[in-house]
Formats: C-alpha cells, structure tokens, sequence
C-alpha cells in the first residue's frame, strides 16, 4: 500500500542546488577548508624535512636509537655506549665491571621513547645497513623523523580541541596555526629527541585534567562517578608517560596537581596527591628495575648534574673511571648560577615566539573570568619555574623541555591578545583579520629564515655515517672501541664504544684491568678543542703527543689511519684496513 506521507524524490535541480550549498557553506565547505589546512601543515613538514633534515646531530639522540635497537633485538634496555662512570656505579652495586665493558643496562634513559622506536624498527625490518644511505641513515629517515612529526601533527590537534573547548571557540584555529608554523616544533619533531613525544603527552594530561575538572563539578550536581573517574585515570596515565619519556617532563603533574588542588570543590589536594601516587606507581616498575641493577632510582641521570664544562671537555663526570666528588657543593652552585641566568634569557623566549611569550607573561597581571583558565595559568608558572631551577643543574638538554609548554603559553597569549583587540574594540574584519595575520607571520618568521639559503647540510663535523662506517667494521662485535662520541659509533656503527677517559692514565687502566681495548677513535669533538686551554695545558694534555702523531713507545695502539682530510684518527692494535 502506498504512503501518503512519503517524502517525494528531488528532481536534478534540486540536487544540484543542495551540492552547490554544501560547497558553499554546508558541510563540503568545511571539508575543503579543512584538506586545504591540512594540506599547508603537511606541506611546512614536508619542506622542513627535506630541507633541514640530514641526519640526527644530538648525541642524546643517537644514544636512545641505540638503546632501541637494543630493544628491538632482544628486548633488553641495554646499551653500547659505556660509559666509565657508568661502570663505576655497577661496581658499587656489587657488579662485575668486566662483565659489562661490550653492553650493560641502560642506566641514563627513561624507557618510554627508546621502547616505542623499538616498535617502529620492528615494523621496517632490515634497515640498519648503512650501506644503504642515499641521504640519511634509513631508520632515521622512516621512523624517527616521522615519529617525531606524527607526535607534532597530534599535539596541534589536540590543541585545537583544548582550545576549542576550554579557552575560546575563536583562538582554536589561530593557536594551531601559531603552533605549526613555530620553527622550534619542526626543529625538535626532526631532531630524533624525545621532546615532541613528551609534549604529546603533556598537552594530553592538560585536557584529560581541565575535563576531570569539568566532569567532577557536574558530579557534585548528581552527574555520574564514572564520567570523571576515566579522564582523572587518563591525567595520571599521561603525566606518568611524560615523566617515563622524558623526567623532566615529570613537572606537568605539578602543573595538573595545582589546577586540580584549587578547581576540584573541598577534595582538591587529595586528588592532587593522589594524582603523584598515580604517577609513582607508574613509575615504580622502572624504579623497582633500577634499584636492581645499579642500586639508584633513577640510575646514572642524577649524576649528570656532576658534569661540568671545563676546559672544553663535556660530559666530564661520565668520562671518569673512579668519580671525584671533590668541591661538588661549589662546582654546582657555580654552575647553577651560572645556567640559571643564560636560562632566564633564553629557555623562555626560545620556547617559541618570543611576542606570544612576552604576551603570556602579561597575563600574569589579568584576572580571566573562567575559573579553570584563570588557576591553570599558575600551575603552569610553578611547572616552568621548577624546571627552570632544575635545568640550571642539568644543563641545556633539560632546559629543551620547556616546549613542551608552548602550546600552552600559546592559548595564554592568544586570549590576551584578543582581549586587547576587544579593548581597542577593533571591530573592523579587515583591521582583526590584518593583525591576526601580522601575529602569524611574525611567528612564523623562524621558519621561513630557516628555510631559507643557506640550507643545513650533513652534521659534520664530526657526525657522518660514511666516515664512521669506515672504522666500525675493523673491529668484531667482542672487540671494544675508545672514542669521543661513543653514541655515533654505536648507532651508525653497531659496535661497543667507551667514552674517551680524560687521561691516558685512565685509558690505561680500562685496558689493563677491564677490557682489552682494540682501536682509539678521535674526532673533531676532540681535535678541534682549543689548543692551549684544552689540549697543550689543559685537561686533553695527557693525549696531546698523539693528537701530535707521536705515539708512545708503550702505547698498545700504534697503526694510525686517518680519515676526512685528516680530521678524524683511528689508531688500532694492527693494520685492519685495505692496503692502499
């Protein structure tokens, strides 16, 4: 029987006329805005990757790749970069040091990222031969680098949301927008470190936490429990990843225990501990294995605040055998002070664009209406200041984590921004329209001189697969390799690398006591060090006949070969090279 009521067919004008609508303003339009973004942000990655991209140049970078290849091949969180103190701290724990010269537990790195590149390795197969490097090593290029960008694209969108929900609907697409054409974002998402995945989790534990929020006080009005039990679990589970990723990204619970304590009704600081014994727990299975193996929580990281830049020698405290601790309470308060003010000058501002940042600060003096924007901004300011104070210890590699609070400062200085053209009632579209895209093109004026010529180019020196490729296959993989940059050679090179003790002295007593130590490997790390401050008088000038070619008699590496026009050295126990 036929209805009455049916809805009578369109005929083809009217289709057409629906089609055009939805172009126009219906749902294709949006849908073409939307590729088009898409589009510009996938274009600015494309063009930073192929332009500033050539390989990894941080030494931290390369020595969590190691570690997970390590991962990948036998699920151990071990390394090839041995570092002397190091073996040191095994030995107070009741370890053989002998036992541990060619791969020992990795003690420096939390295990999130190294693990999560494992995965990414795993799924490229047979990737490691560095034969096969047409412009970057191939796990670099595949799965480093896109893993970095893929956590950059994430946090930006997440933003979107956090903005969209929680700050104001009209600063969403401007603060992603700020945020993908920021120079630093691209420059860390390629850079191989853990900071864009730390950020990830950081802008994730902020929405899931002001969610919590939201949820809790619709609770107290007889909203379900478990509408706000899931996101708090989520804040927790993100800040313990942050902190698991990087530790001092640890500080965003700081940051979500402040907002918590003062925005949750009469039970705000028992969630705010119970969001620290979350994270704890969390943690505990890594401090638990820790404790295990070397006796400290947090394995060798605390003692690299011991390393102090003297005479050009980096990473001192790692290179000695048996640690000094001699002046320590002054040599850190020195260095403290001293990083702290470099640091206040430039961890803040490099964190992004420095006219969003100077307009975040002046929030500090505004009162916002909305009570979780207004509490939040605090929790920031007691995160990024905590890290401050401990990146004054720690050095400029800490102070780096401080992006993972931009897409924050962002939402901060965007809604101030707004709220002055609101003041000035700039009401004219054209006029707001002008400044919004006068504040893009000055934060995007990093990029565009990065892009610009004179472009990057291979990080040599003294980082060049090629060159490190020439010396790793002389030795076998039970034979132990001395150099400056162990965590290149092991990466590129898959062999076990010490770090270059201070004095031969001390080379002398590795290879007599622990490990026969088969080839020295110098580069301009070490080459390159000032002439007299570090090499003639300084702390180098045990080494400084060899670095003058004038081996001594009772040096047991006595076949040079050299290599980049004379730049690197590799002095080994025989001719293991082609005869030329």
């Amino acid at each position: 029987m036929k209805q009455e009521n049916a809805p009578l067919p369109k005929n083809f004008e009217a289709r057409v006329q629906d089609l055009i609508y939805n172009v126009d303003i219906g749902l294709g339009s949006l849908l073409i805005k939307g590729g088009l973004y898409l589009f510009m942000v996938l274009a600015i990655m494309s063009l930073y990757w192929l332009s500033e991209f050539w390989g990894l140049k941080h030494d931290v970078a390369m020595d969590q790749a190691q570690v997970a290849r390590q991962i990948m091949a036998d699920g151990s969180f071990s390394t090839k970069n041995i570092r002397p103190a190091a073996i040191w701290l095994f030995e107070q724990h009741g370890a053989d040091g002998r036992a541990l010269m060619l791969r020992q537990p990795d003690i420096v790195h939390p295990p999130v990222y190294p693990w999560l590149l494992s995965r990414l390795y795993k799924m490229m197969g047979d990737a490691f031969d560095p034969g096969r490097q047409v412009r970057a090593f191939p796990p670099e290029q595949w799965a480093i680098v896109p893993f970095g960008n893929v956590c950059a694209l994430l946090t930006g969108l997440v933003l979107f949301l956090l903005a969209r929900r929680f700050f104001e609907p009209r600063i969403a697409l401007l603060a992603a927008t700020l945020y993908f054409v920021s120079e630093v974002v691209w420059a860390n998402s390629t850079s191989g470190l853990s900071v864009s995945l730390a950020g990830l989790w950081t802008i994730l534990a902020v929405y899931s936490a002001l969610l919590t929020v939201e949820r809790r006080n619709e609770a107290a009005a007889g909203g379900p429990v478990h509408a706000w039990l899931l996101p708090a679990l989520a804040t927790a589970l993100f800040c313990g990843l942050a902190f698991l990723t990087r530790y001092s990204a640890g500080w965003v619970a700081v940051l979500v225990g402040v907002t918590w304590a003062f925005l949750i009704p009469r039970n705000g600081w028992k969630f705010s501990l119970g969001l620290l014994a979350a994270v704890a727990l969390i943690a505990s299975p890594w401090v638990i294995r820790n404790l295990q193996v070397c006796g400290q929580p947090f394995g060798l990281t605390p003692y690299l605040a011991l390393n102090f830049n003297e005479g050009g020698v980096t990473h001192s405290f790692e290179r000695q055998v048996t640690p000094s601790f001699e002046n320590v309470g002054r040599n850190l308060q020195a260095k403290w002070l001293t990083n702290l003010a470099d640091f206040y000058e430039t961890a803040l501002p490099a964190a992004g664009n420095g006219i969003v940042v100077a307009l975040f600060i002046t929030t500090f003096f505004f009162r916002f209406s909305r009570p979780h924007v207004q509490v939040l901004r605090f929790g920031l300011l007691a995160a990024m200041i905590g890290l401050l104070l401990v990146a004054g210890l720690f050095g400029e590699e800490t102070a780096r984590t401080f992006l993972i609070f931009w897409p924050l400062v962002i939402c901060y200085g965007l809604s101030f921004f707004y709220l002055l053209l609101d003041r000035m009632q700039v009401t004219i579209p054209i006029i707001r329209a002008g400044l919004m895209a006068l504040m893009i093109a000055l934060t995007a004026l990093p990029l565009i001189f990065t892009l610009l010529p004179p472009r990057s180019g291979y990080p040599y020196p003294p980082y060049f697969p090629s060159y490190i490729t020439i010396v790793t296959p002389m030795l076998n993989q039970d034979e132990l390799l001395c150099t400056d940059m162990p965590w290149a050679t092991a990466w590129y090179g898959d062999r076990s690398s010490l770090l270059l003790p201070v004095t031969i002295e001390e080379f002398y007593r590795i290879n007599d006591i622990k490990k026969r130590i088969s080839g020295v490997y110098f580069t301009s790390l070490t080459r390159d060090l000032p002439y007299v401050r570090s090499l003639a008088t300084g702390p180098f000038n045990s080494w400084y006949p060899i670095f003058r070619e004038m081996i001594p008699l009772d040096f047991p590496l006595t076949e040079a070969f050299f290599i980049g026009n004379r730049d690197q050295l590799f002095l080994t126990d025989r001719p293991r090279w082609p005869q030329r």
